[in-house]
């Protein structure tokens, strides 16, 4: 494995120790930079909720304050975690076609925020007040005290209220953002290729640690944040991918397959495995790496942070 240089193993233990602290408060709240992490692993097992439905009857802002509660809701349709089964029944068909909140932005709203309903036309409540933050596309957290405002159109389905344009960030209560998120760190490495560098992202709670490796290894592949992007590099390209989906074995070791990754040089080899069990060893302690089906290294089968 690939070590951090002496001062680097200095920051790194201060890291390290802080995030032992996060451990123990066993919490996550919206972070005030994109510096605060979280490794919490006991939080991540939720229980699959089974979403409710619109409440018959409903008028317009209170679909639309029911669609802004329930994208906040754990997933339960297919284990998936990503396709806000409890949010999409406050939608028309067609919007829920079309509504991808998995690569949407993220507004996160103060709890009091207002629903401000049109007396002028019916359907439309305009979505109001100040956001201290949110998540853009890659995952990252932003803080900026802004005031947010959207409209939002509704048209009745089966004589219910349902929203036609859901908009094109997701919105959460500050309440809401820790039950939906949590704070994980992907590691690229230096212009050197030697030593880790974190890059902290964002993601929405998973219902196995299969899932929620699979959900880290797809940010790790699509590559570090624009803030950093220029400053490290990373053992995977655009030619890269996993060659089938991670698992866990009956020992409870992950297993990560791999294609299309450069394995020429042990300097390469331990670069990748770095990336990977660093990023990974938060969600779950032991590892397999293998290239097409073969080990990353014979003489290693199992990787842990050690």
């Amino acid at each position: 494995m690939i070590a951090p240089s002496p001062d680097r193993r200095r920051r790194l233990a201060v890291l390290l120790a802080l995030l032992c602290g996060v451990l123990v408060a066993g919490c996550t709240a919206i972070p005030g930079s994109s510096a605060a992490v979280d490794v919490t692993r006991i939080a991540d097992q939720v229980d699959p909720v089974v979403p409710d439905a619109p409440t018959p009857g409903a008028q317009p802002d209170q679909v639309v304050r029911g669609f802004i509660a329930a994208s906040a809701r754990p997933d339960a349709d297919g284990g998936t975690g990503s396709s806000f089964a409890a949010a999409r029944q406050y939608l028309t068909p067609e919007a829920q076609a079309a509504w991808q909140p998995s690569t949407q932005p993220v507004v996160i709203l103060d709890d009091n925020y207002r629903t401000e309903v049109d007396q002028a036309a019916s359907g439309v409540v305009t979505v109001a007040g100040n956001s201290p933050g949110g998540l853009d596309a890659q995952r990252s957290f932003h803080s900026a005290s802004t005031a947010y405002a959207r409209a939002l159109h509704l048209v009745k389905v089966d004589d219910q209220w349902r929203i036609s344009d859901p908009p094109p960030d997701l919105l959460l209560t500050s309440a809401d953002f820790p039950s939906a998120y949590r704070q994980r760190v992907l590691y690229f490495l230096d212009q050197s290729g030697s030593v880790v560098v974190p890059d902290i992202r964002h993601i929405v709670i998973g219902q196995t640690t299969a899932n929620r490796a699979s959900r880290l290894l797809a940010m790790l592949l699509d590559g570090p944040a624009d803030a950093i992007k220029n400053a490290v590099t990373s053992s995977f390209t655009a030619r890269s991918g996993l060659r089938s989906n991670p698992s866990v074995d009956p020992d409870g070791v992950l297993q990560v397959d791999f294609t299309g990754v450069d394995t020429s040089t042990t300097e390469a080899r331990r670069a990748l495995a770095a990336q990977v069990v660093w990023t990974l060893s938060p969600t779950t302690p032991r590892i397999s790496i293998s290239v097409v089906g073969i080990p990353l290294d014979p003489a290693q089968p199992v990787y842990t942070i050690n």
